[in-house]
């Protein structure tokens, strides 16, 4: 009960966080559900890197972690508190049919019991939950030499993969003094939630309630997505980060409000996701660069300059720390160090184009084993309902970084893997998820609404 109890305060820790740089009226403000969306990802990453820099880096007992989490959640709230805003945002009148509210309970109902039951019967999780994180959680938890899980002679741990997930696993633990399971879980579930929660959230503030309820259950609806959840992978953590830092991005540059708070948060979300698995440095250049060229014009363009400033102080701190893990692990990635001949030759090998195109497409139609492809179902749906009018710039966003990513994974597969077919087989339903609530995200952001406005 202590683990899930510190859960808590570490949502709360997140929610003062978030605050602090989104600064909102003391009491509820009309902002503040998007905020406490992101709360769970906020406190979770501020654990992990707090545990890093006190336990690891610096060597002290882990008591003096707990006692930095606290201080930092302080300060947070001291911060929040004294930066407290008159600003309101307004929001989108729209409401949703009750019919639709009963779908996503029922959606969200099944998805909890099917957690549920898959956590109890593998309550450990799945290979690389045991293997990788897991396991990397208790080194940093047992291990009287903290280098230990970062050396060569641990090469099939991935000993490069940033800390994110067993850090902030770590922190929940030594404070709690129990290598609880249930934690493992609920860390896991709050990432689930904040990757439907946040574009939900958003999506309401600026689109409505019809349509931001039809994205959460199509989100939830992917049982890859939940099944992922129950396997403890770090995926689901990273398509949580994936959408909760894109989604901020559009409404840094949709919102009325002329706060930094959004882009800042982007920002930090993005680097978090850098944290998290090193897809998220992919991303993380991606997002940067969305913000900078999917503009309609060059006044567009020239005003996004401000928004990419606040975007990298809200990074800057956490791409230091990912920085300084990645240079004094001293370990090589596996890609890298097990691929054989030129990057040029593979590149030019047609036979891996053959296998890394079709094994994504094919991936497309399948993901989330849906009846109808879920390609199929959102071409019919814009179709049916049409885009919305005028499309702008900051609108594409979500789209092209999410087809921005996949380009990039695409070539990772084409000139890192050394045995692509394992790499695609052991991989691609898993990459496909990272940017699967993004792109649900993409979708409905450009959809034509679906009531007045």
């Amino acid at each position: 009960m202590a683990g899930l109890f510190l859960l808590l305060v570490t949502v709360a820790s997140g929610f003062a966080l978030v605050r602090a740089i989104w600064p909102a009226p003391w009491r509820w403000s009309s902002a503040d559900p998007i905020r406490l969306a992101l709360a769970p990802v906020a406190g979770l990453g501020l654990a992990s890197i707090l545990f890093y820099l006190v336990r690891i880096a610096a060597g002290l007992p882990p008591m003096a972690a707990a006692g930095a989490m606290l201080c930092a959640a302080g300060f947070a709230g001291a911060i929040a508190h004294k930066r407290a805003a008159a600003e309101e945002l307004p929001g989108h009148s729209g409401k949703a049919p009750f019919w639709l509210w009963v779908l996503l309970t029922a959606a969200a109902a099944l998805s909890i019991f099917t957690v549920t039951m898959m956590t109890s019967i593998a309550p450990h999780g799945e290979w690389d939950a045991w293997s990788i994180w897991n396991l990397r959680a208790r080194f940093l938890v047992r291990a009287d030499n903290l280098q230990t899980p970062f050396v060569a002679l641990l090469d099939w741990s991935h000993p490069d993969y940033p800390l994110m997930v067993p850090a902030s696993i770590a922190m929940l633990w030594s404070t709690s003094g129990a290598e609880s399971q249930p934690v493992v879980a609920g860390v896991q579930a709050l990432f689930l939630i904040s990757a439907i929660a946040v574009p939900f959230t958003i999506l309401r503030y600026l689109r409505g309630a019809a349509i931001a309820v039809i994205a959460a259950i199509a989100i939830i609806g992917g049982s890859t997505i939940v099944r992922m959840t129950a396997a403890m992978y770090a995926d689901v953590p990273m398509a949580a980060l994936i959408v909760c830092a894109g989604a901020m991005a559009v409404l840094a540059l949709e919102s009325k409000s002329d706060g930094r708070g959004p882009a800042i948060l982007a920002g930090l979300l993005a680097a978090l996701g850098a944290w998290t698995k090193n897809e998220g440095l992919l991303f993380f250049g991606v997002l940067a660069g969305s913000i900078a060229f999917v503009a309609t014009s060059r006044a567009e363009l020239m005003s996004r300059i401000g928004k990419l400033r606040d975007f990298a102080i809200g990074a800057a701190p956490v791409v230091a720390v990912v920085f300084y893990f990645k240079s004094s692990a001293k370990v090589t990635n596996d890609l890298v160090s097990s691929a054989s001949g030129t990057f040029m030759d593979r590149i030019a090998d047609t036979h891996r184009h053959w296998v890394a195109f079709w094994s994504m497409a094919g991936e497309s139609l399948t993901f989330g084993n849906y009846i109808v492809p879920p390609v199929v179902v959102f071409c019919v749906w814009l179709g049916v309902n049409r885009l919305r009018r005028p499309v702008r710039g900051a609108w594409l966003i979500p789209i092209f970084a999410a087809v921005a990513q996949l380009a990039g994974y695409y070539l990772v597969y084409i000139g890192g893997s050394a045995d692509i077919q394992w790499q695609i087989d052991t991989s691609v339903a898993r990459i496909m998820m990272h940017v699967w609530p993004l792109c649900l995200f993409g979708v409905f952001l450009i959809t034509a609404p679906l009531e007045k406005e």
